[in-house]
């Protein structure tokens, strides 16, 4: 039986979503998937015992919509909602765009629906994937420079959610939405294919929509390749050179994302690119939702501060394998 953690995870619910004020009461996180259903019901009732008003779980589109576009299977979010219900708990689900499987604490592997690759991508897949400095690409979530590619699918999961459990709503406590790895709003730097703690994490910013975005902001930003150059330092013959890093290591351990104004534009760019996600995502929920749950928080889960960049007590610089403060002796 899979031990059931009573921690509901830091959620940061957005007022321009509702008028009700953030979850107060405390909430558990469900196991990622329930197998042992007996041992689910006696687990709801410890929580309740304790004091757990409101019980998360994952709605992971994998398992609702995996089989092709528009089927939707919500038997087993059915019967989890009901658990929950009739064990006198509110229920607060995730809806989950991400894959389960291969982070710290995944003890299930449900992948994001397979069709989407094809569906989206054509015959170039990969300009839905984030791609790493160290070519990687990863399978977790649809990279957020294919926002555009996967609005209507990200639509048609919302509202699919809405007609259906939409008989639940005084039941809801909140409705907490996915936005990246982990179904947090960040880039998938930790990737255990090739990341080792403790490590700075790997920049995910070299598929080709992305470095197109990235040239995007700099145009928008200077205007001309001149200006650029006056900015930079730089003696740029086309656009096509505007990239990102190519050597991220020397980019951190220099220090260039504070030292010069090629590495603050890039930061800026690859941070407000998360920024500008999350509205997005915010936005076409508040547009599939509509009323349908008057009086639930809608929030987003926002990661753990592994490393501060800005103060440069703080930012990270490479001694031999390991990875420490500068100024630490």
């Amino acid at each position: 039986m899979k031990r059931f953690f009573p921690i509901f995870f830091l959620l940061l619910f957005v007022p321009a979503l509702s008028r009700a004020q953030p979850l107060e009461r405390p909430a558990a996180m469900a196991p990622l998937e329930v197998h042992d259903w007996g041992g689910f019901k006696v687990l709801l009732a410890q929580a309740k015992a304790i004091g757990i008003t409101a019980i998360s779980t994952d709605v992971w589109w994998g398992k609702v919509e995996g089989t092709e576009d528009q089927r939707f299977d919500w038997s087993y979010y059915d019967k989890v909602s009901a658990a929950i219900i009739d064990a006198g708990l509110k229920w607060v689900p995730i809806l989950s765009f991400h894959q389960c499987g291969g982070n710290v604490g995944d003890t299930c592997k449900i992948p994001i629906p397979g069709w989407l690759w094809s569906r989206l991508g054509g015959n170039d897949p990969s300009r839905l994937r984030y791609r790493s400095e160290k070519g990687d690409e990863s399978n977790e979530v649809i990279a957020l420079w294919a926002d555009d590619l996967a609005r209507a699918q990200y639509l048609e999961f919302i509202t699919a959610f809405r007609d259906h459990f939409r008989d639940r709503a005084d039941k809801i406590e909140g409705i907490n939405l996915s936005t990246g790895p982990s179904g947090e709003l960040r880039y998938p730097s930790y990737d255990s294919r090739d990341f080792h703690y403790p490590g700075r994490g790997y920049l995910q910013a070299y598929s080709k929509p992305a470095q197109e975005d990235f040239r995007h902001f700099v145009q928008a930003k200077y205007d001309t390749l001149e200006r650029v150059d006056l900015a930079w330092n730089t003696h740029l013959r086309d656009w096509s050179e505007v990239r990102p890093p190519s050597d991220a290591d020397g980019f951190f351990g220099r220090r260039d994302y504070l030292g010069i104004q090629y590495g603050k534009d890039f930061t800026e760019w690859y941070n407000g690119a998360l920024v500008k996600h999350g509205r997005f995502m915010i936005s076409l929920t508040r547009e599939a939702l509509g009323d349908a749950f008057p009086g639930v928080p809608i929030g987003i889960k926002i990661p753990g501060v592994h490393w501060q960049m800005n103060p440069p007590h703080y930012a990270p610089s490479r001694r031999g394998d390991r990875w420490t403060d500068p100024h630490q002796h």
